[in-house]
């Protein structure tokens, strides 16, 4: 890994997937800049997040063919956040099938989420339940034309947001995980206010700014 100038707060963990979309869109809100994990080092360790303030997981493709292993990301997750880590999961982390991340993130109760059990194929609008929390503060429209699942919350777990149609659970807070029940990469097909949501998850998860920079690319 080698130093930048720019500071880094994140790093992007997925499967496979294009996600320069969610990456420009971001740039609207300068401090935080996106590194990409690079699938051909395999999977990362608790050790390779470490020097991040937050790790954005999620996923359009199977883990597997992004040379990645679902239960050791879980495994590494859960050792990040020991650390003293933070985590922006998405879709399709909580999947109740192969698409799901496993280990220790799961079995632990380190998410906000619990397990899905269905899938929604059809677009939804978010509904927001507290205007005051701070992931949500400050967030108008956001609509999704792809599908959710239902995962439950956890017991501690904030419910600031929901799909309004179906009334799944959309985002879920807790002191070291924000959990978004969306896809936000690859075939995404989200408007509106996401970025500001992913913003405010951050500036939540990191309030003393972004952490070193490193480049793992």
């Amino acid at each position: 890994m080698s130093t930048q100038e720019n500071a880094v707060a994140m790093e992007a963990l997925v499967a496979k997937a294009d996600i320069s979309g969610i990456i420009s869109e971001m740039q609207a809100y300068p401090g935080y800049i996106p590194v990409v994990w690079n699938n051909a080092l395999g999977t990362p360790t608790a050790g390779d997040m470490a020097p991040y303030c937050a790790v954005i997981v999620g996923n359009d493709f199977l883990w597997s063919s992004g040379n990645m292993d679902s239960t050791v990301i879980g495994n590494s997750l859960a050792g990040y956040l020991d650390g003293g880590g933070h985590v922006i999961e998405s879709m399709y982390v909580q999947s109740f099938d192969e698409w799901g991340v496993g280990g220790t993130y799961i079995t632990g109760g380190y998410s906000p989420f619990t397990k899905a059990t269905l899938d929604n194929w059809y677009g939804d609008t978010m509904e927001v339940l507290d205007p005051a929390n701070p992931v949500t503060t400050g967030l108008g429209a956001i609509n999704d034309g792809g599908g959710h699942q239902n995962p439950g919350l956890a017991g501690g777990a904030a419910n600031p947001a929901d799909w309004y149609d179906t009334g799944y659970n959309m985002i879920a807070v807790n002191s070291n995980v924000v959990a978004i029940n969306q896809l936000l990469f690859a075939q995404a097909s989200w408007t509106g206010d996401v970025p500001l949501m992913l913003n405010n998850a951050l500036n939540y998860l990191c309030p003393s700014g972004p952490g070193p920079a490193y480049d793992v690319n």
